[in-house]
C-alpha cells in the first residue's frame, strides 16, 4: 500500500518566522588572513528546509520529488512546508486536487500532501531519506575580501549577493599599489586604512562602510 488519505479539516499554518541577522563590520582595527572578509554589509536570512534524498510516492495522486521544501509553519508534532521552485515539488496526477502545502512528522516518520480541501495524502518518510537543513539567503549582501598581496600590489575582491549566498551576482577584482603604509583604499563608499600587509595577512582600520543603496537599506 503506497499511502492513505486523512481529512485534516484545516489550512496549512503560516506561523514560521525565519531568522534575520544583520551583517556588518564594526568600525575600528581588524586583522584577517588571505581569503577572509575585510568588510561586509547586508541582511542574512536563514530558513529551515526539509530535504528529501529520494522521491516518495504517497498514492496514485501525489509524489514528492527529491529536493528541498521550505518551512512555513508548525502545529504540535507537525511541521509544514512549501515547494521550492526548481527544488522540491509535489507532482500531481490528473484529476487529483491541487495542494496547499506539505506536512511532515518526525515522530510518525510520515510526509503528507495537503490538498486545497484540507485532505492529507500521506506516505512513510524513513529518517534515512529525510533531513533538515538551513537555507541561507540575503536580500542584498556586499563584501570585500582580501585576496592577496604580491609585488607591492594589494588584491581585494568585491562581491554582491542578491537572494542567494551561494552564487555572487557581481564580482569585481580590485588591485592597488601599496607604496607606503599606512595607506587608504576606497570602493563603493567604503574606506579602509591599511596598516600592515603581507601575502598571508592584513591589518586594517575600517573608517567607513559601504554607501547606502538608493531606495533601500545599506
Amino acid at each position: 500500500m503506497l499511502g492513505f488519505l486523512w481529512v485534516l479539516g484545516c489550512g496549512v499554518p503560516q506561523n514560521y518566522v525565519s531568522t534575520v541577522t544583520k551583517l556588518e563590520t564594526s568600525p575600528g582595527v581588524h586583522a584577517v588572513d588571505v581569503g577572509d572578509q575585510l568588510l561586509v554589509d547586508g541582511d542574512l536570512q536563514e530558513h529551515t528546509v526539509l530535504i528529501l534524498k529520494g522521491a516518495i510516492r504517497a498514492n496514485m495522486c501525489y509524489t514528492f520529488t527529491s529536493g528541498e521544501y521550505e518551512k512555513t509553519g508548525e502545529a504540535g508534532q507537525y511541521e509544514f512546508y512549501n515547494e521550492r521552485p526548481s527544488k522540491g515539488k509535489v507532482k500531481i496526477n490528473f484529476p487529483c486536487d491541487s495542494t496547499q502545502g506539505v506536512r511532515y512528522s518526525a515522530q510518525e516518520h510520515k510526509i503528507c500532501a495537503i490538498t486545497i480541501f484540507g485532505v492529507a495524502s500521506c506516505a512513510a518518510a524513513p529518517p534515512e531519506n529525510v533531513t533538515r537543513s538551513t537555507l541561507k539567503t540575503g536580500s542584498f549582501i556586499r563584501e570585500l575580501r582580501f585576496t592577496g598581496y604580491i609585488n607591492s600590489k594589494l588584491r581585494v575582491t568585491y562581491r554582491e549577493f542578491i537572494e542567494s549566498t551561494s552564487q555572487p551576482a557581481l564580482i569585481v577584482d580590485i588591485e592597488q599599489d601599496i607604496s607606503e603604509l599606512p595607506t587608504l583604499i576606497a570602493y563603493k563608499g567604503a574606506r579602509l586604512e591599511i596598516l600592515e600587509v603581507t601575502s598571508h595577512h592584513i591589518k586594517y582600520q575600517v573608517l567607513q562602510g559601504f554607501t547606502q543603496r538608493e531606495g533601500g537599506s545599506s
